[in-house]
């Protein structure tokens, strides 16, 4: 009956860093600077995007989310997305802090990928141009952050408790699993 009063809270997540771009374009001449290094392993979590950022970077690596049991201590990790749904992100979180323990991964994202365009990517390019914010220039900051939880834990609130349908792309994935459709 009193369970509930020694349940202790889940672990943090494993710390990473995300960096916010304006449109995919200029995310994806980020990912192209960053990739000149060759100690950064790229990983992504749809096979369409690790398609897009392959054909960008020929021959280059890009390992799914699922594939990263093959890596060999990078010195630097490169998700070139986030999920939707924060369960995924935090297993992904969880393997590369074994597999590489002391590396932070960072994040790239737009602001007219699907999970941000869900939830109001458009108003934060608005405050970008008032702020004057170059369109090549990361948003790099704790609020950020926070803000793309918030809406990956929105996603998995109308998710419901069913499993998600699997989908090639995020675009793909919002739209089988019925999110930002009015649900």
């Amino acid at each position: 009956m009193f369970d509930w009063l020694w349940k202790k809270a889940p672990p943090p997540d494993p710390p990473s860093t995300d960096r916010v771009w304006r449109d995919l374009g200029a995310r994806d001449r980020a990912v192209v600077r960053a990739a000149a290094d060759p100690d950064v392993v790229l990983v992504a979590f749809f096979e369409a995007t690790a398609g897009h950022v392959r054909a960008l970077l020929s021959p280059r690596e890009v390992l799914l989310a699922g594939e990263v049991g093959r890596l060999r201590t990078p010195r630097a990790i490169l998700v070139v997305e986030r999920h939707p749904l924060p369960s995924e992100n935090r297993a992904l979180l969880v393997r590369l802090a074994e597999l590489a323990p002391g590396v932070v991964p960072l994040f790239f994202s737009a602001l007219d990928e699907p999970l941000l365009r869900t939830f109001g990517g458009e108003r934060i390019i608005a405050l970008l141009d008032n702020l004057g914010l170059a369109p090549d220039e990361p948003v790099e900051h704790r609020m950020v952050s926070d803000s793309l939880a918030n809406a990956r834990e929105k996603v998995a609130a109308r998710l419901g408790s069913g499993p998600p349908a699997r989908a090639r792309s995020m675009e793909e994935w919002f739209t089988r699993n019925a999110i930002g459709q009015g649900r």
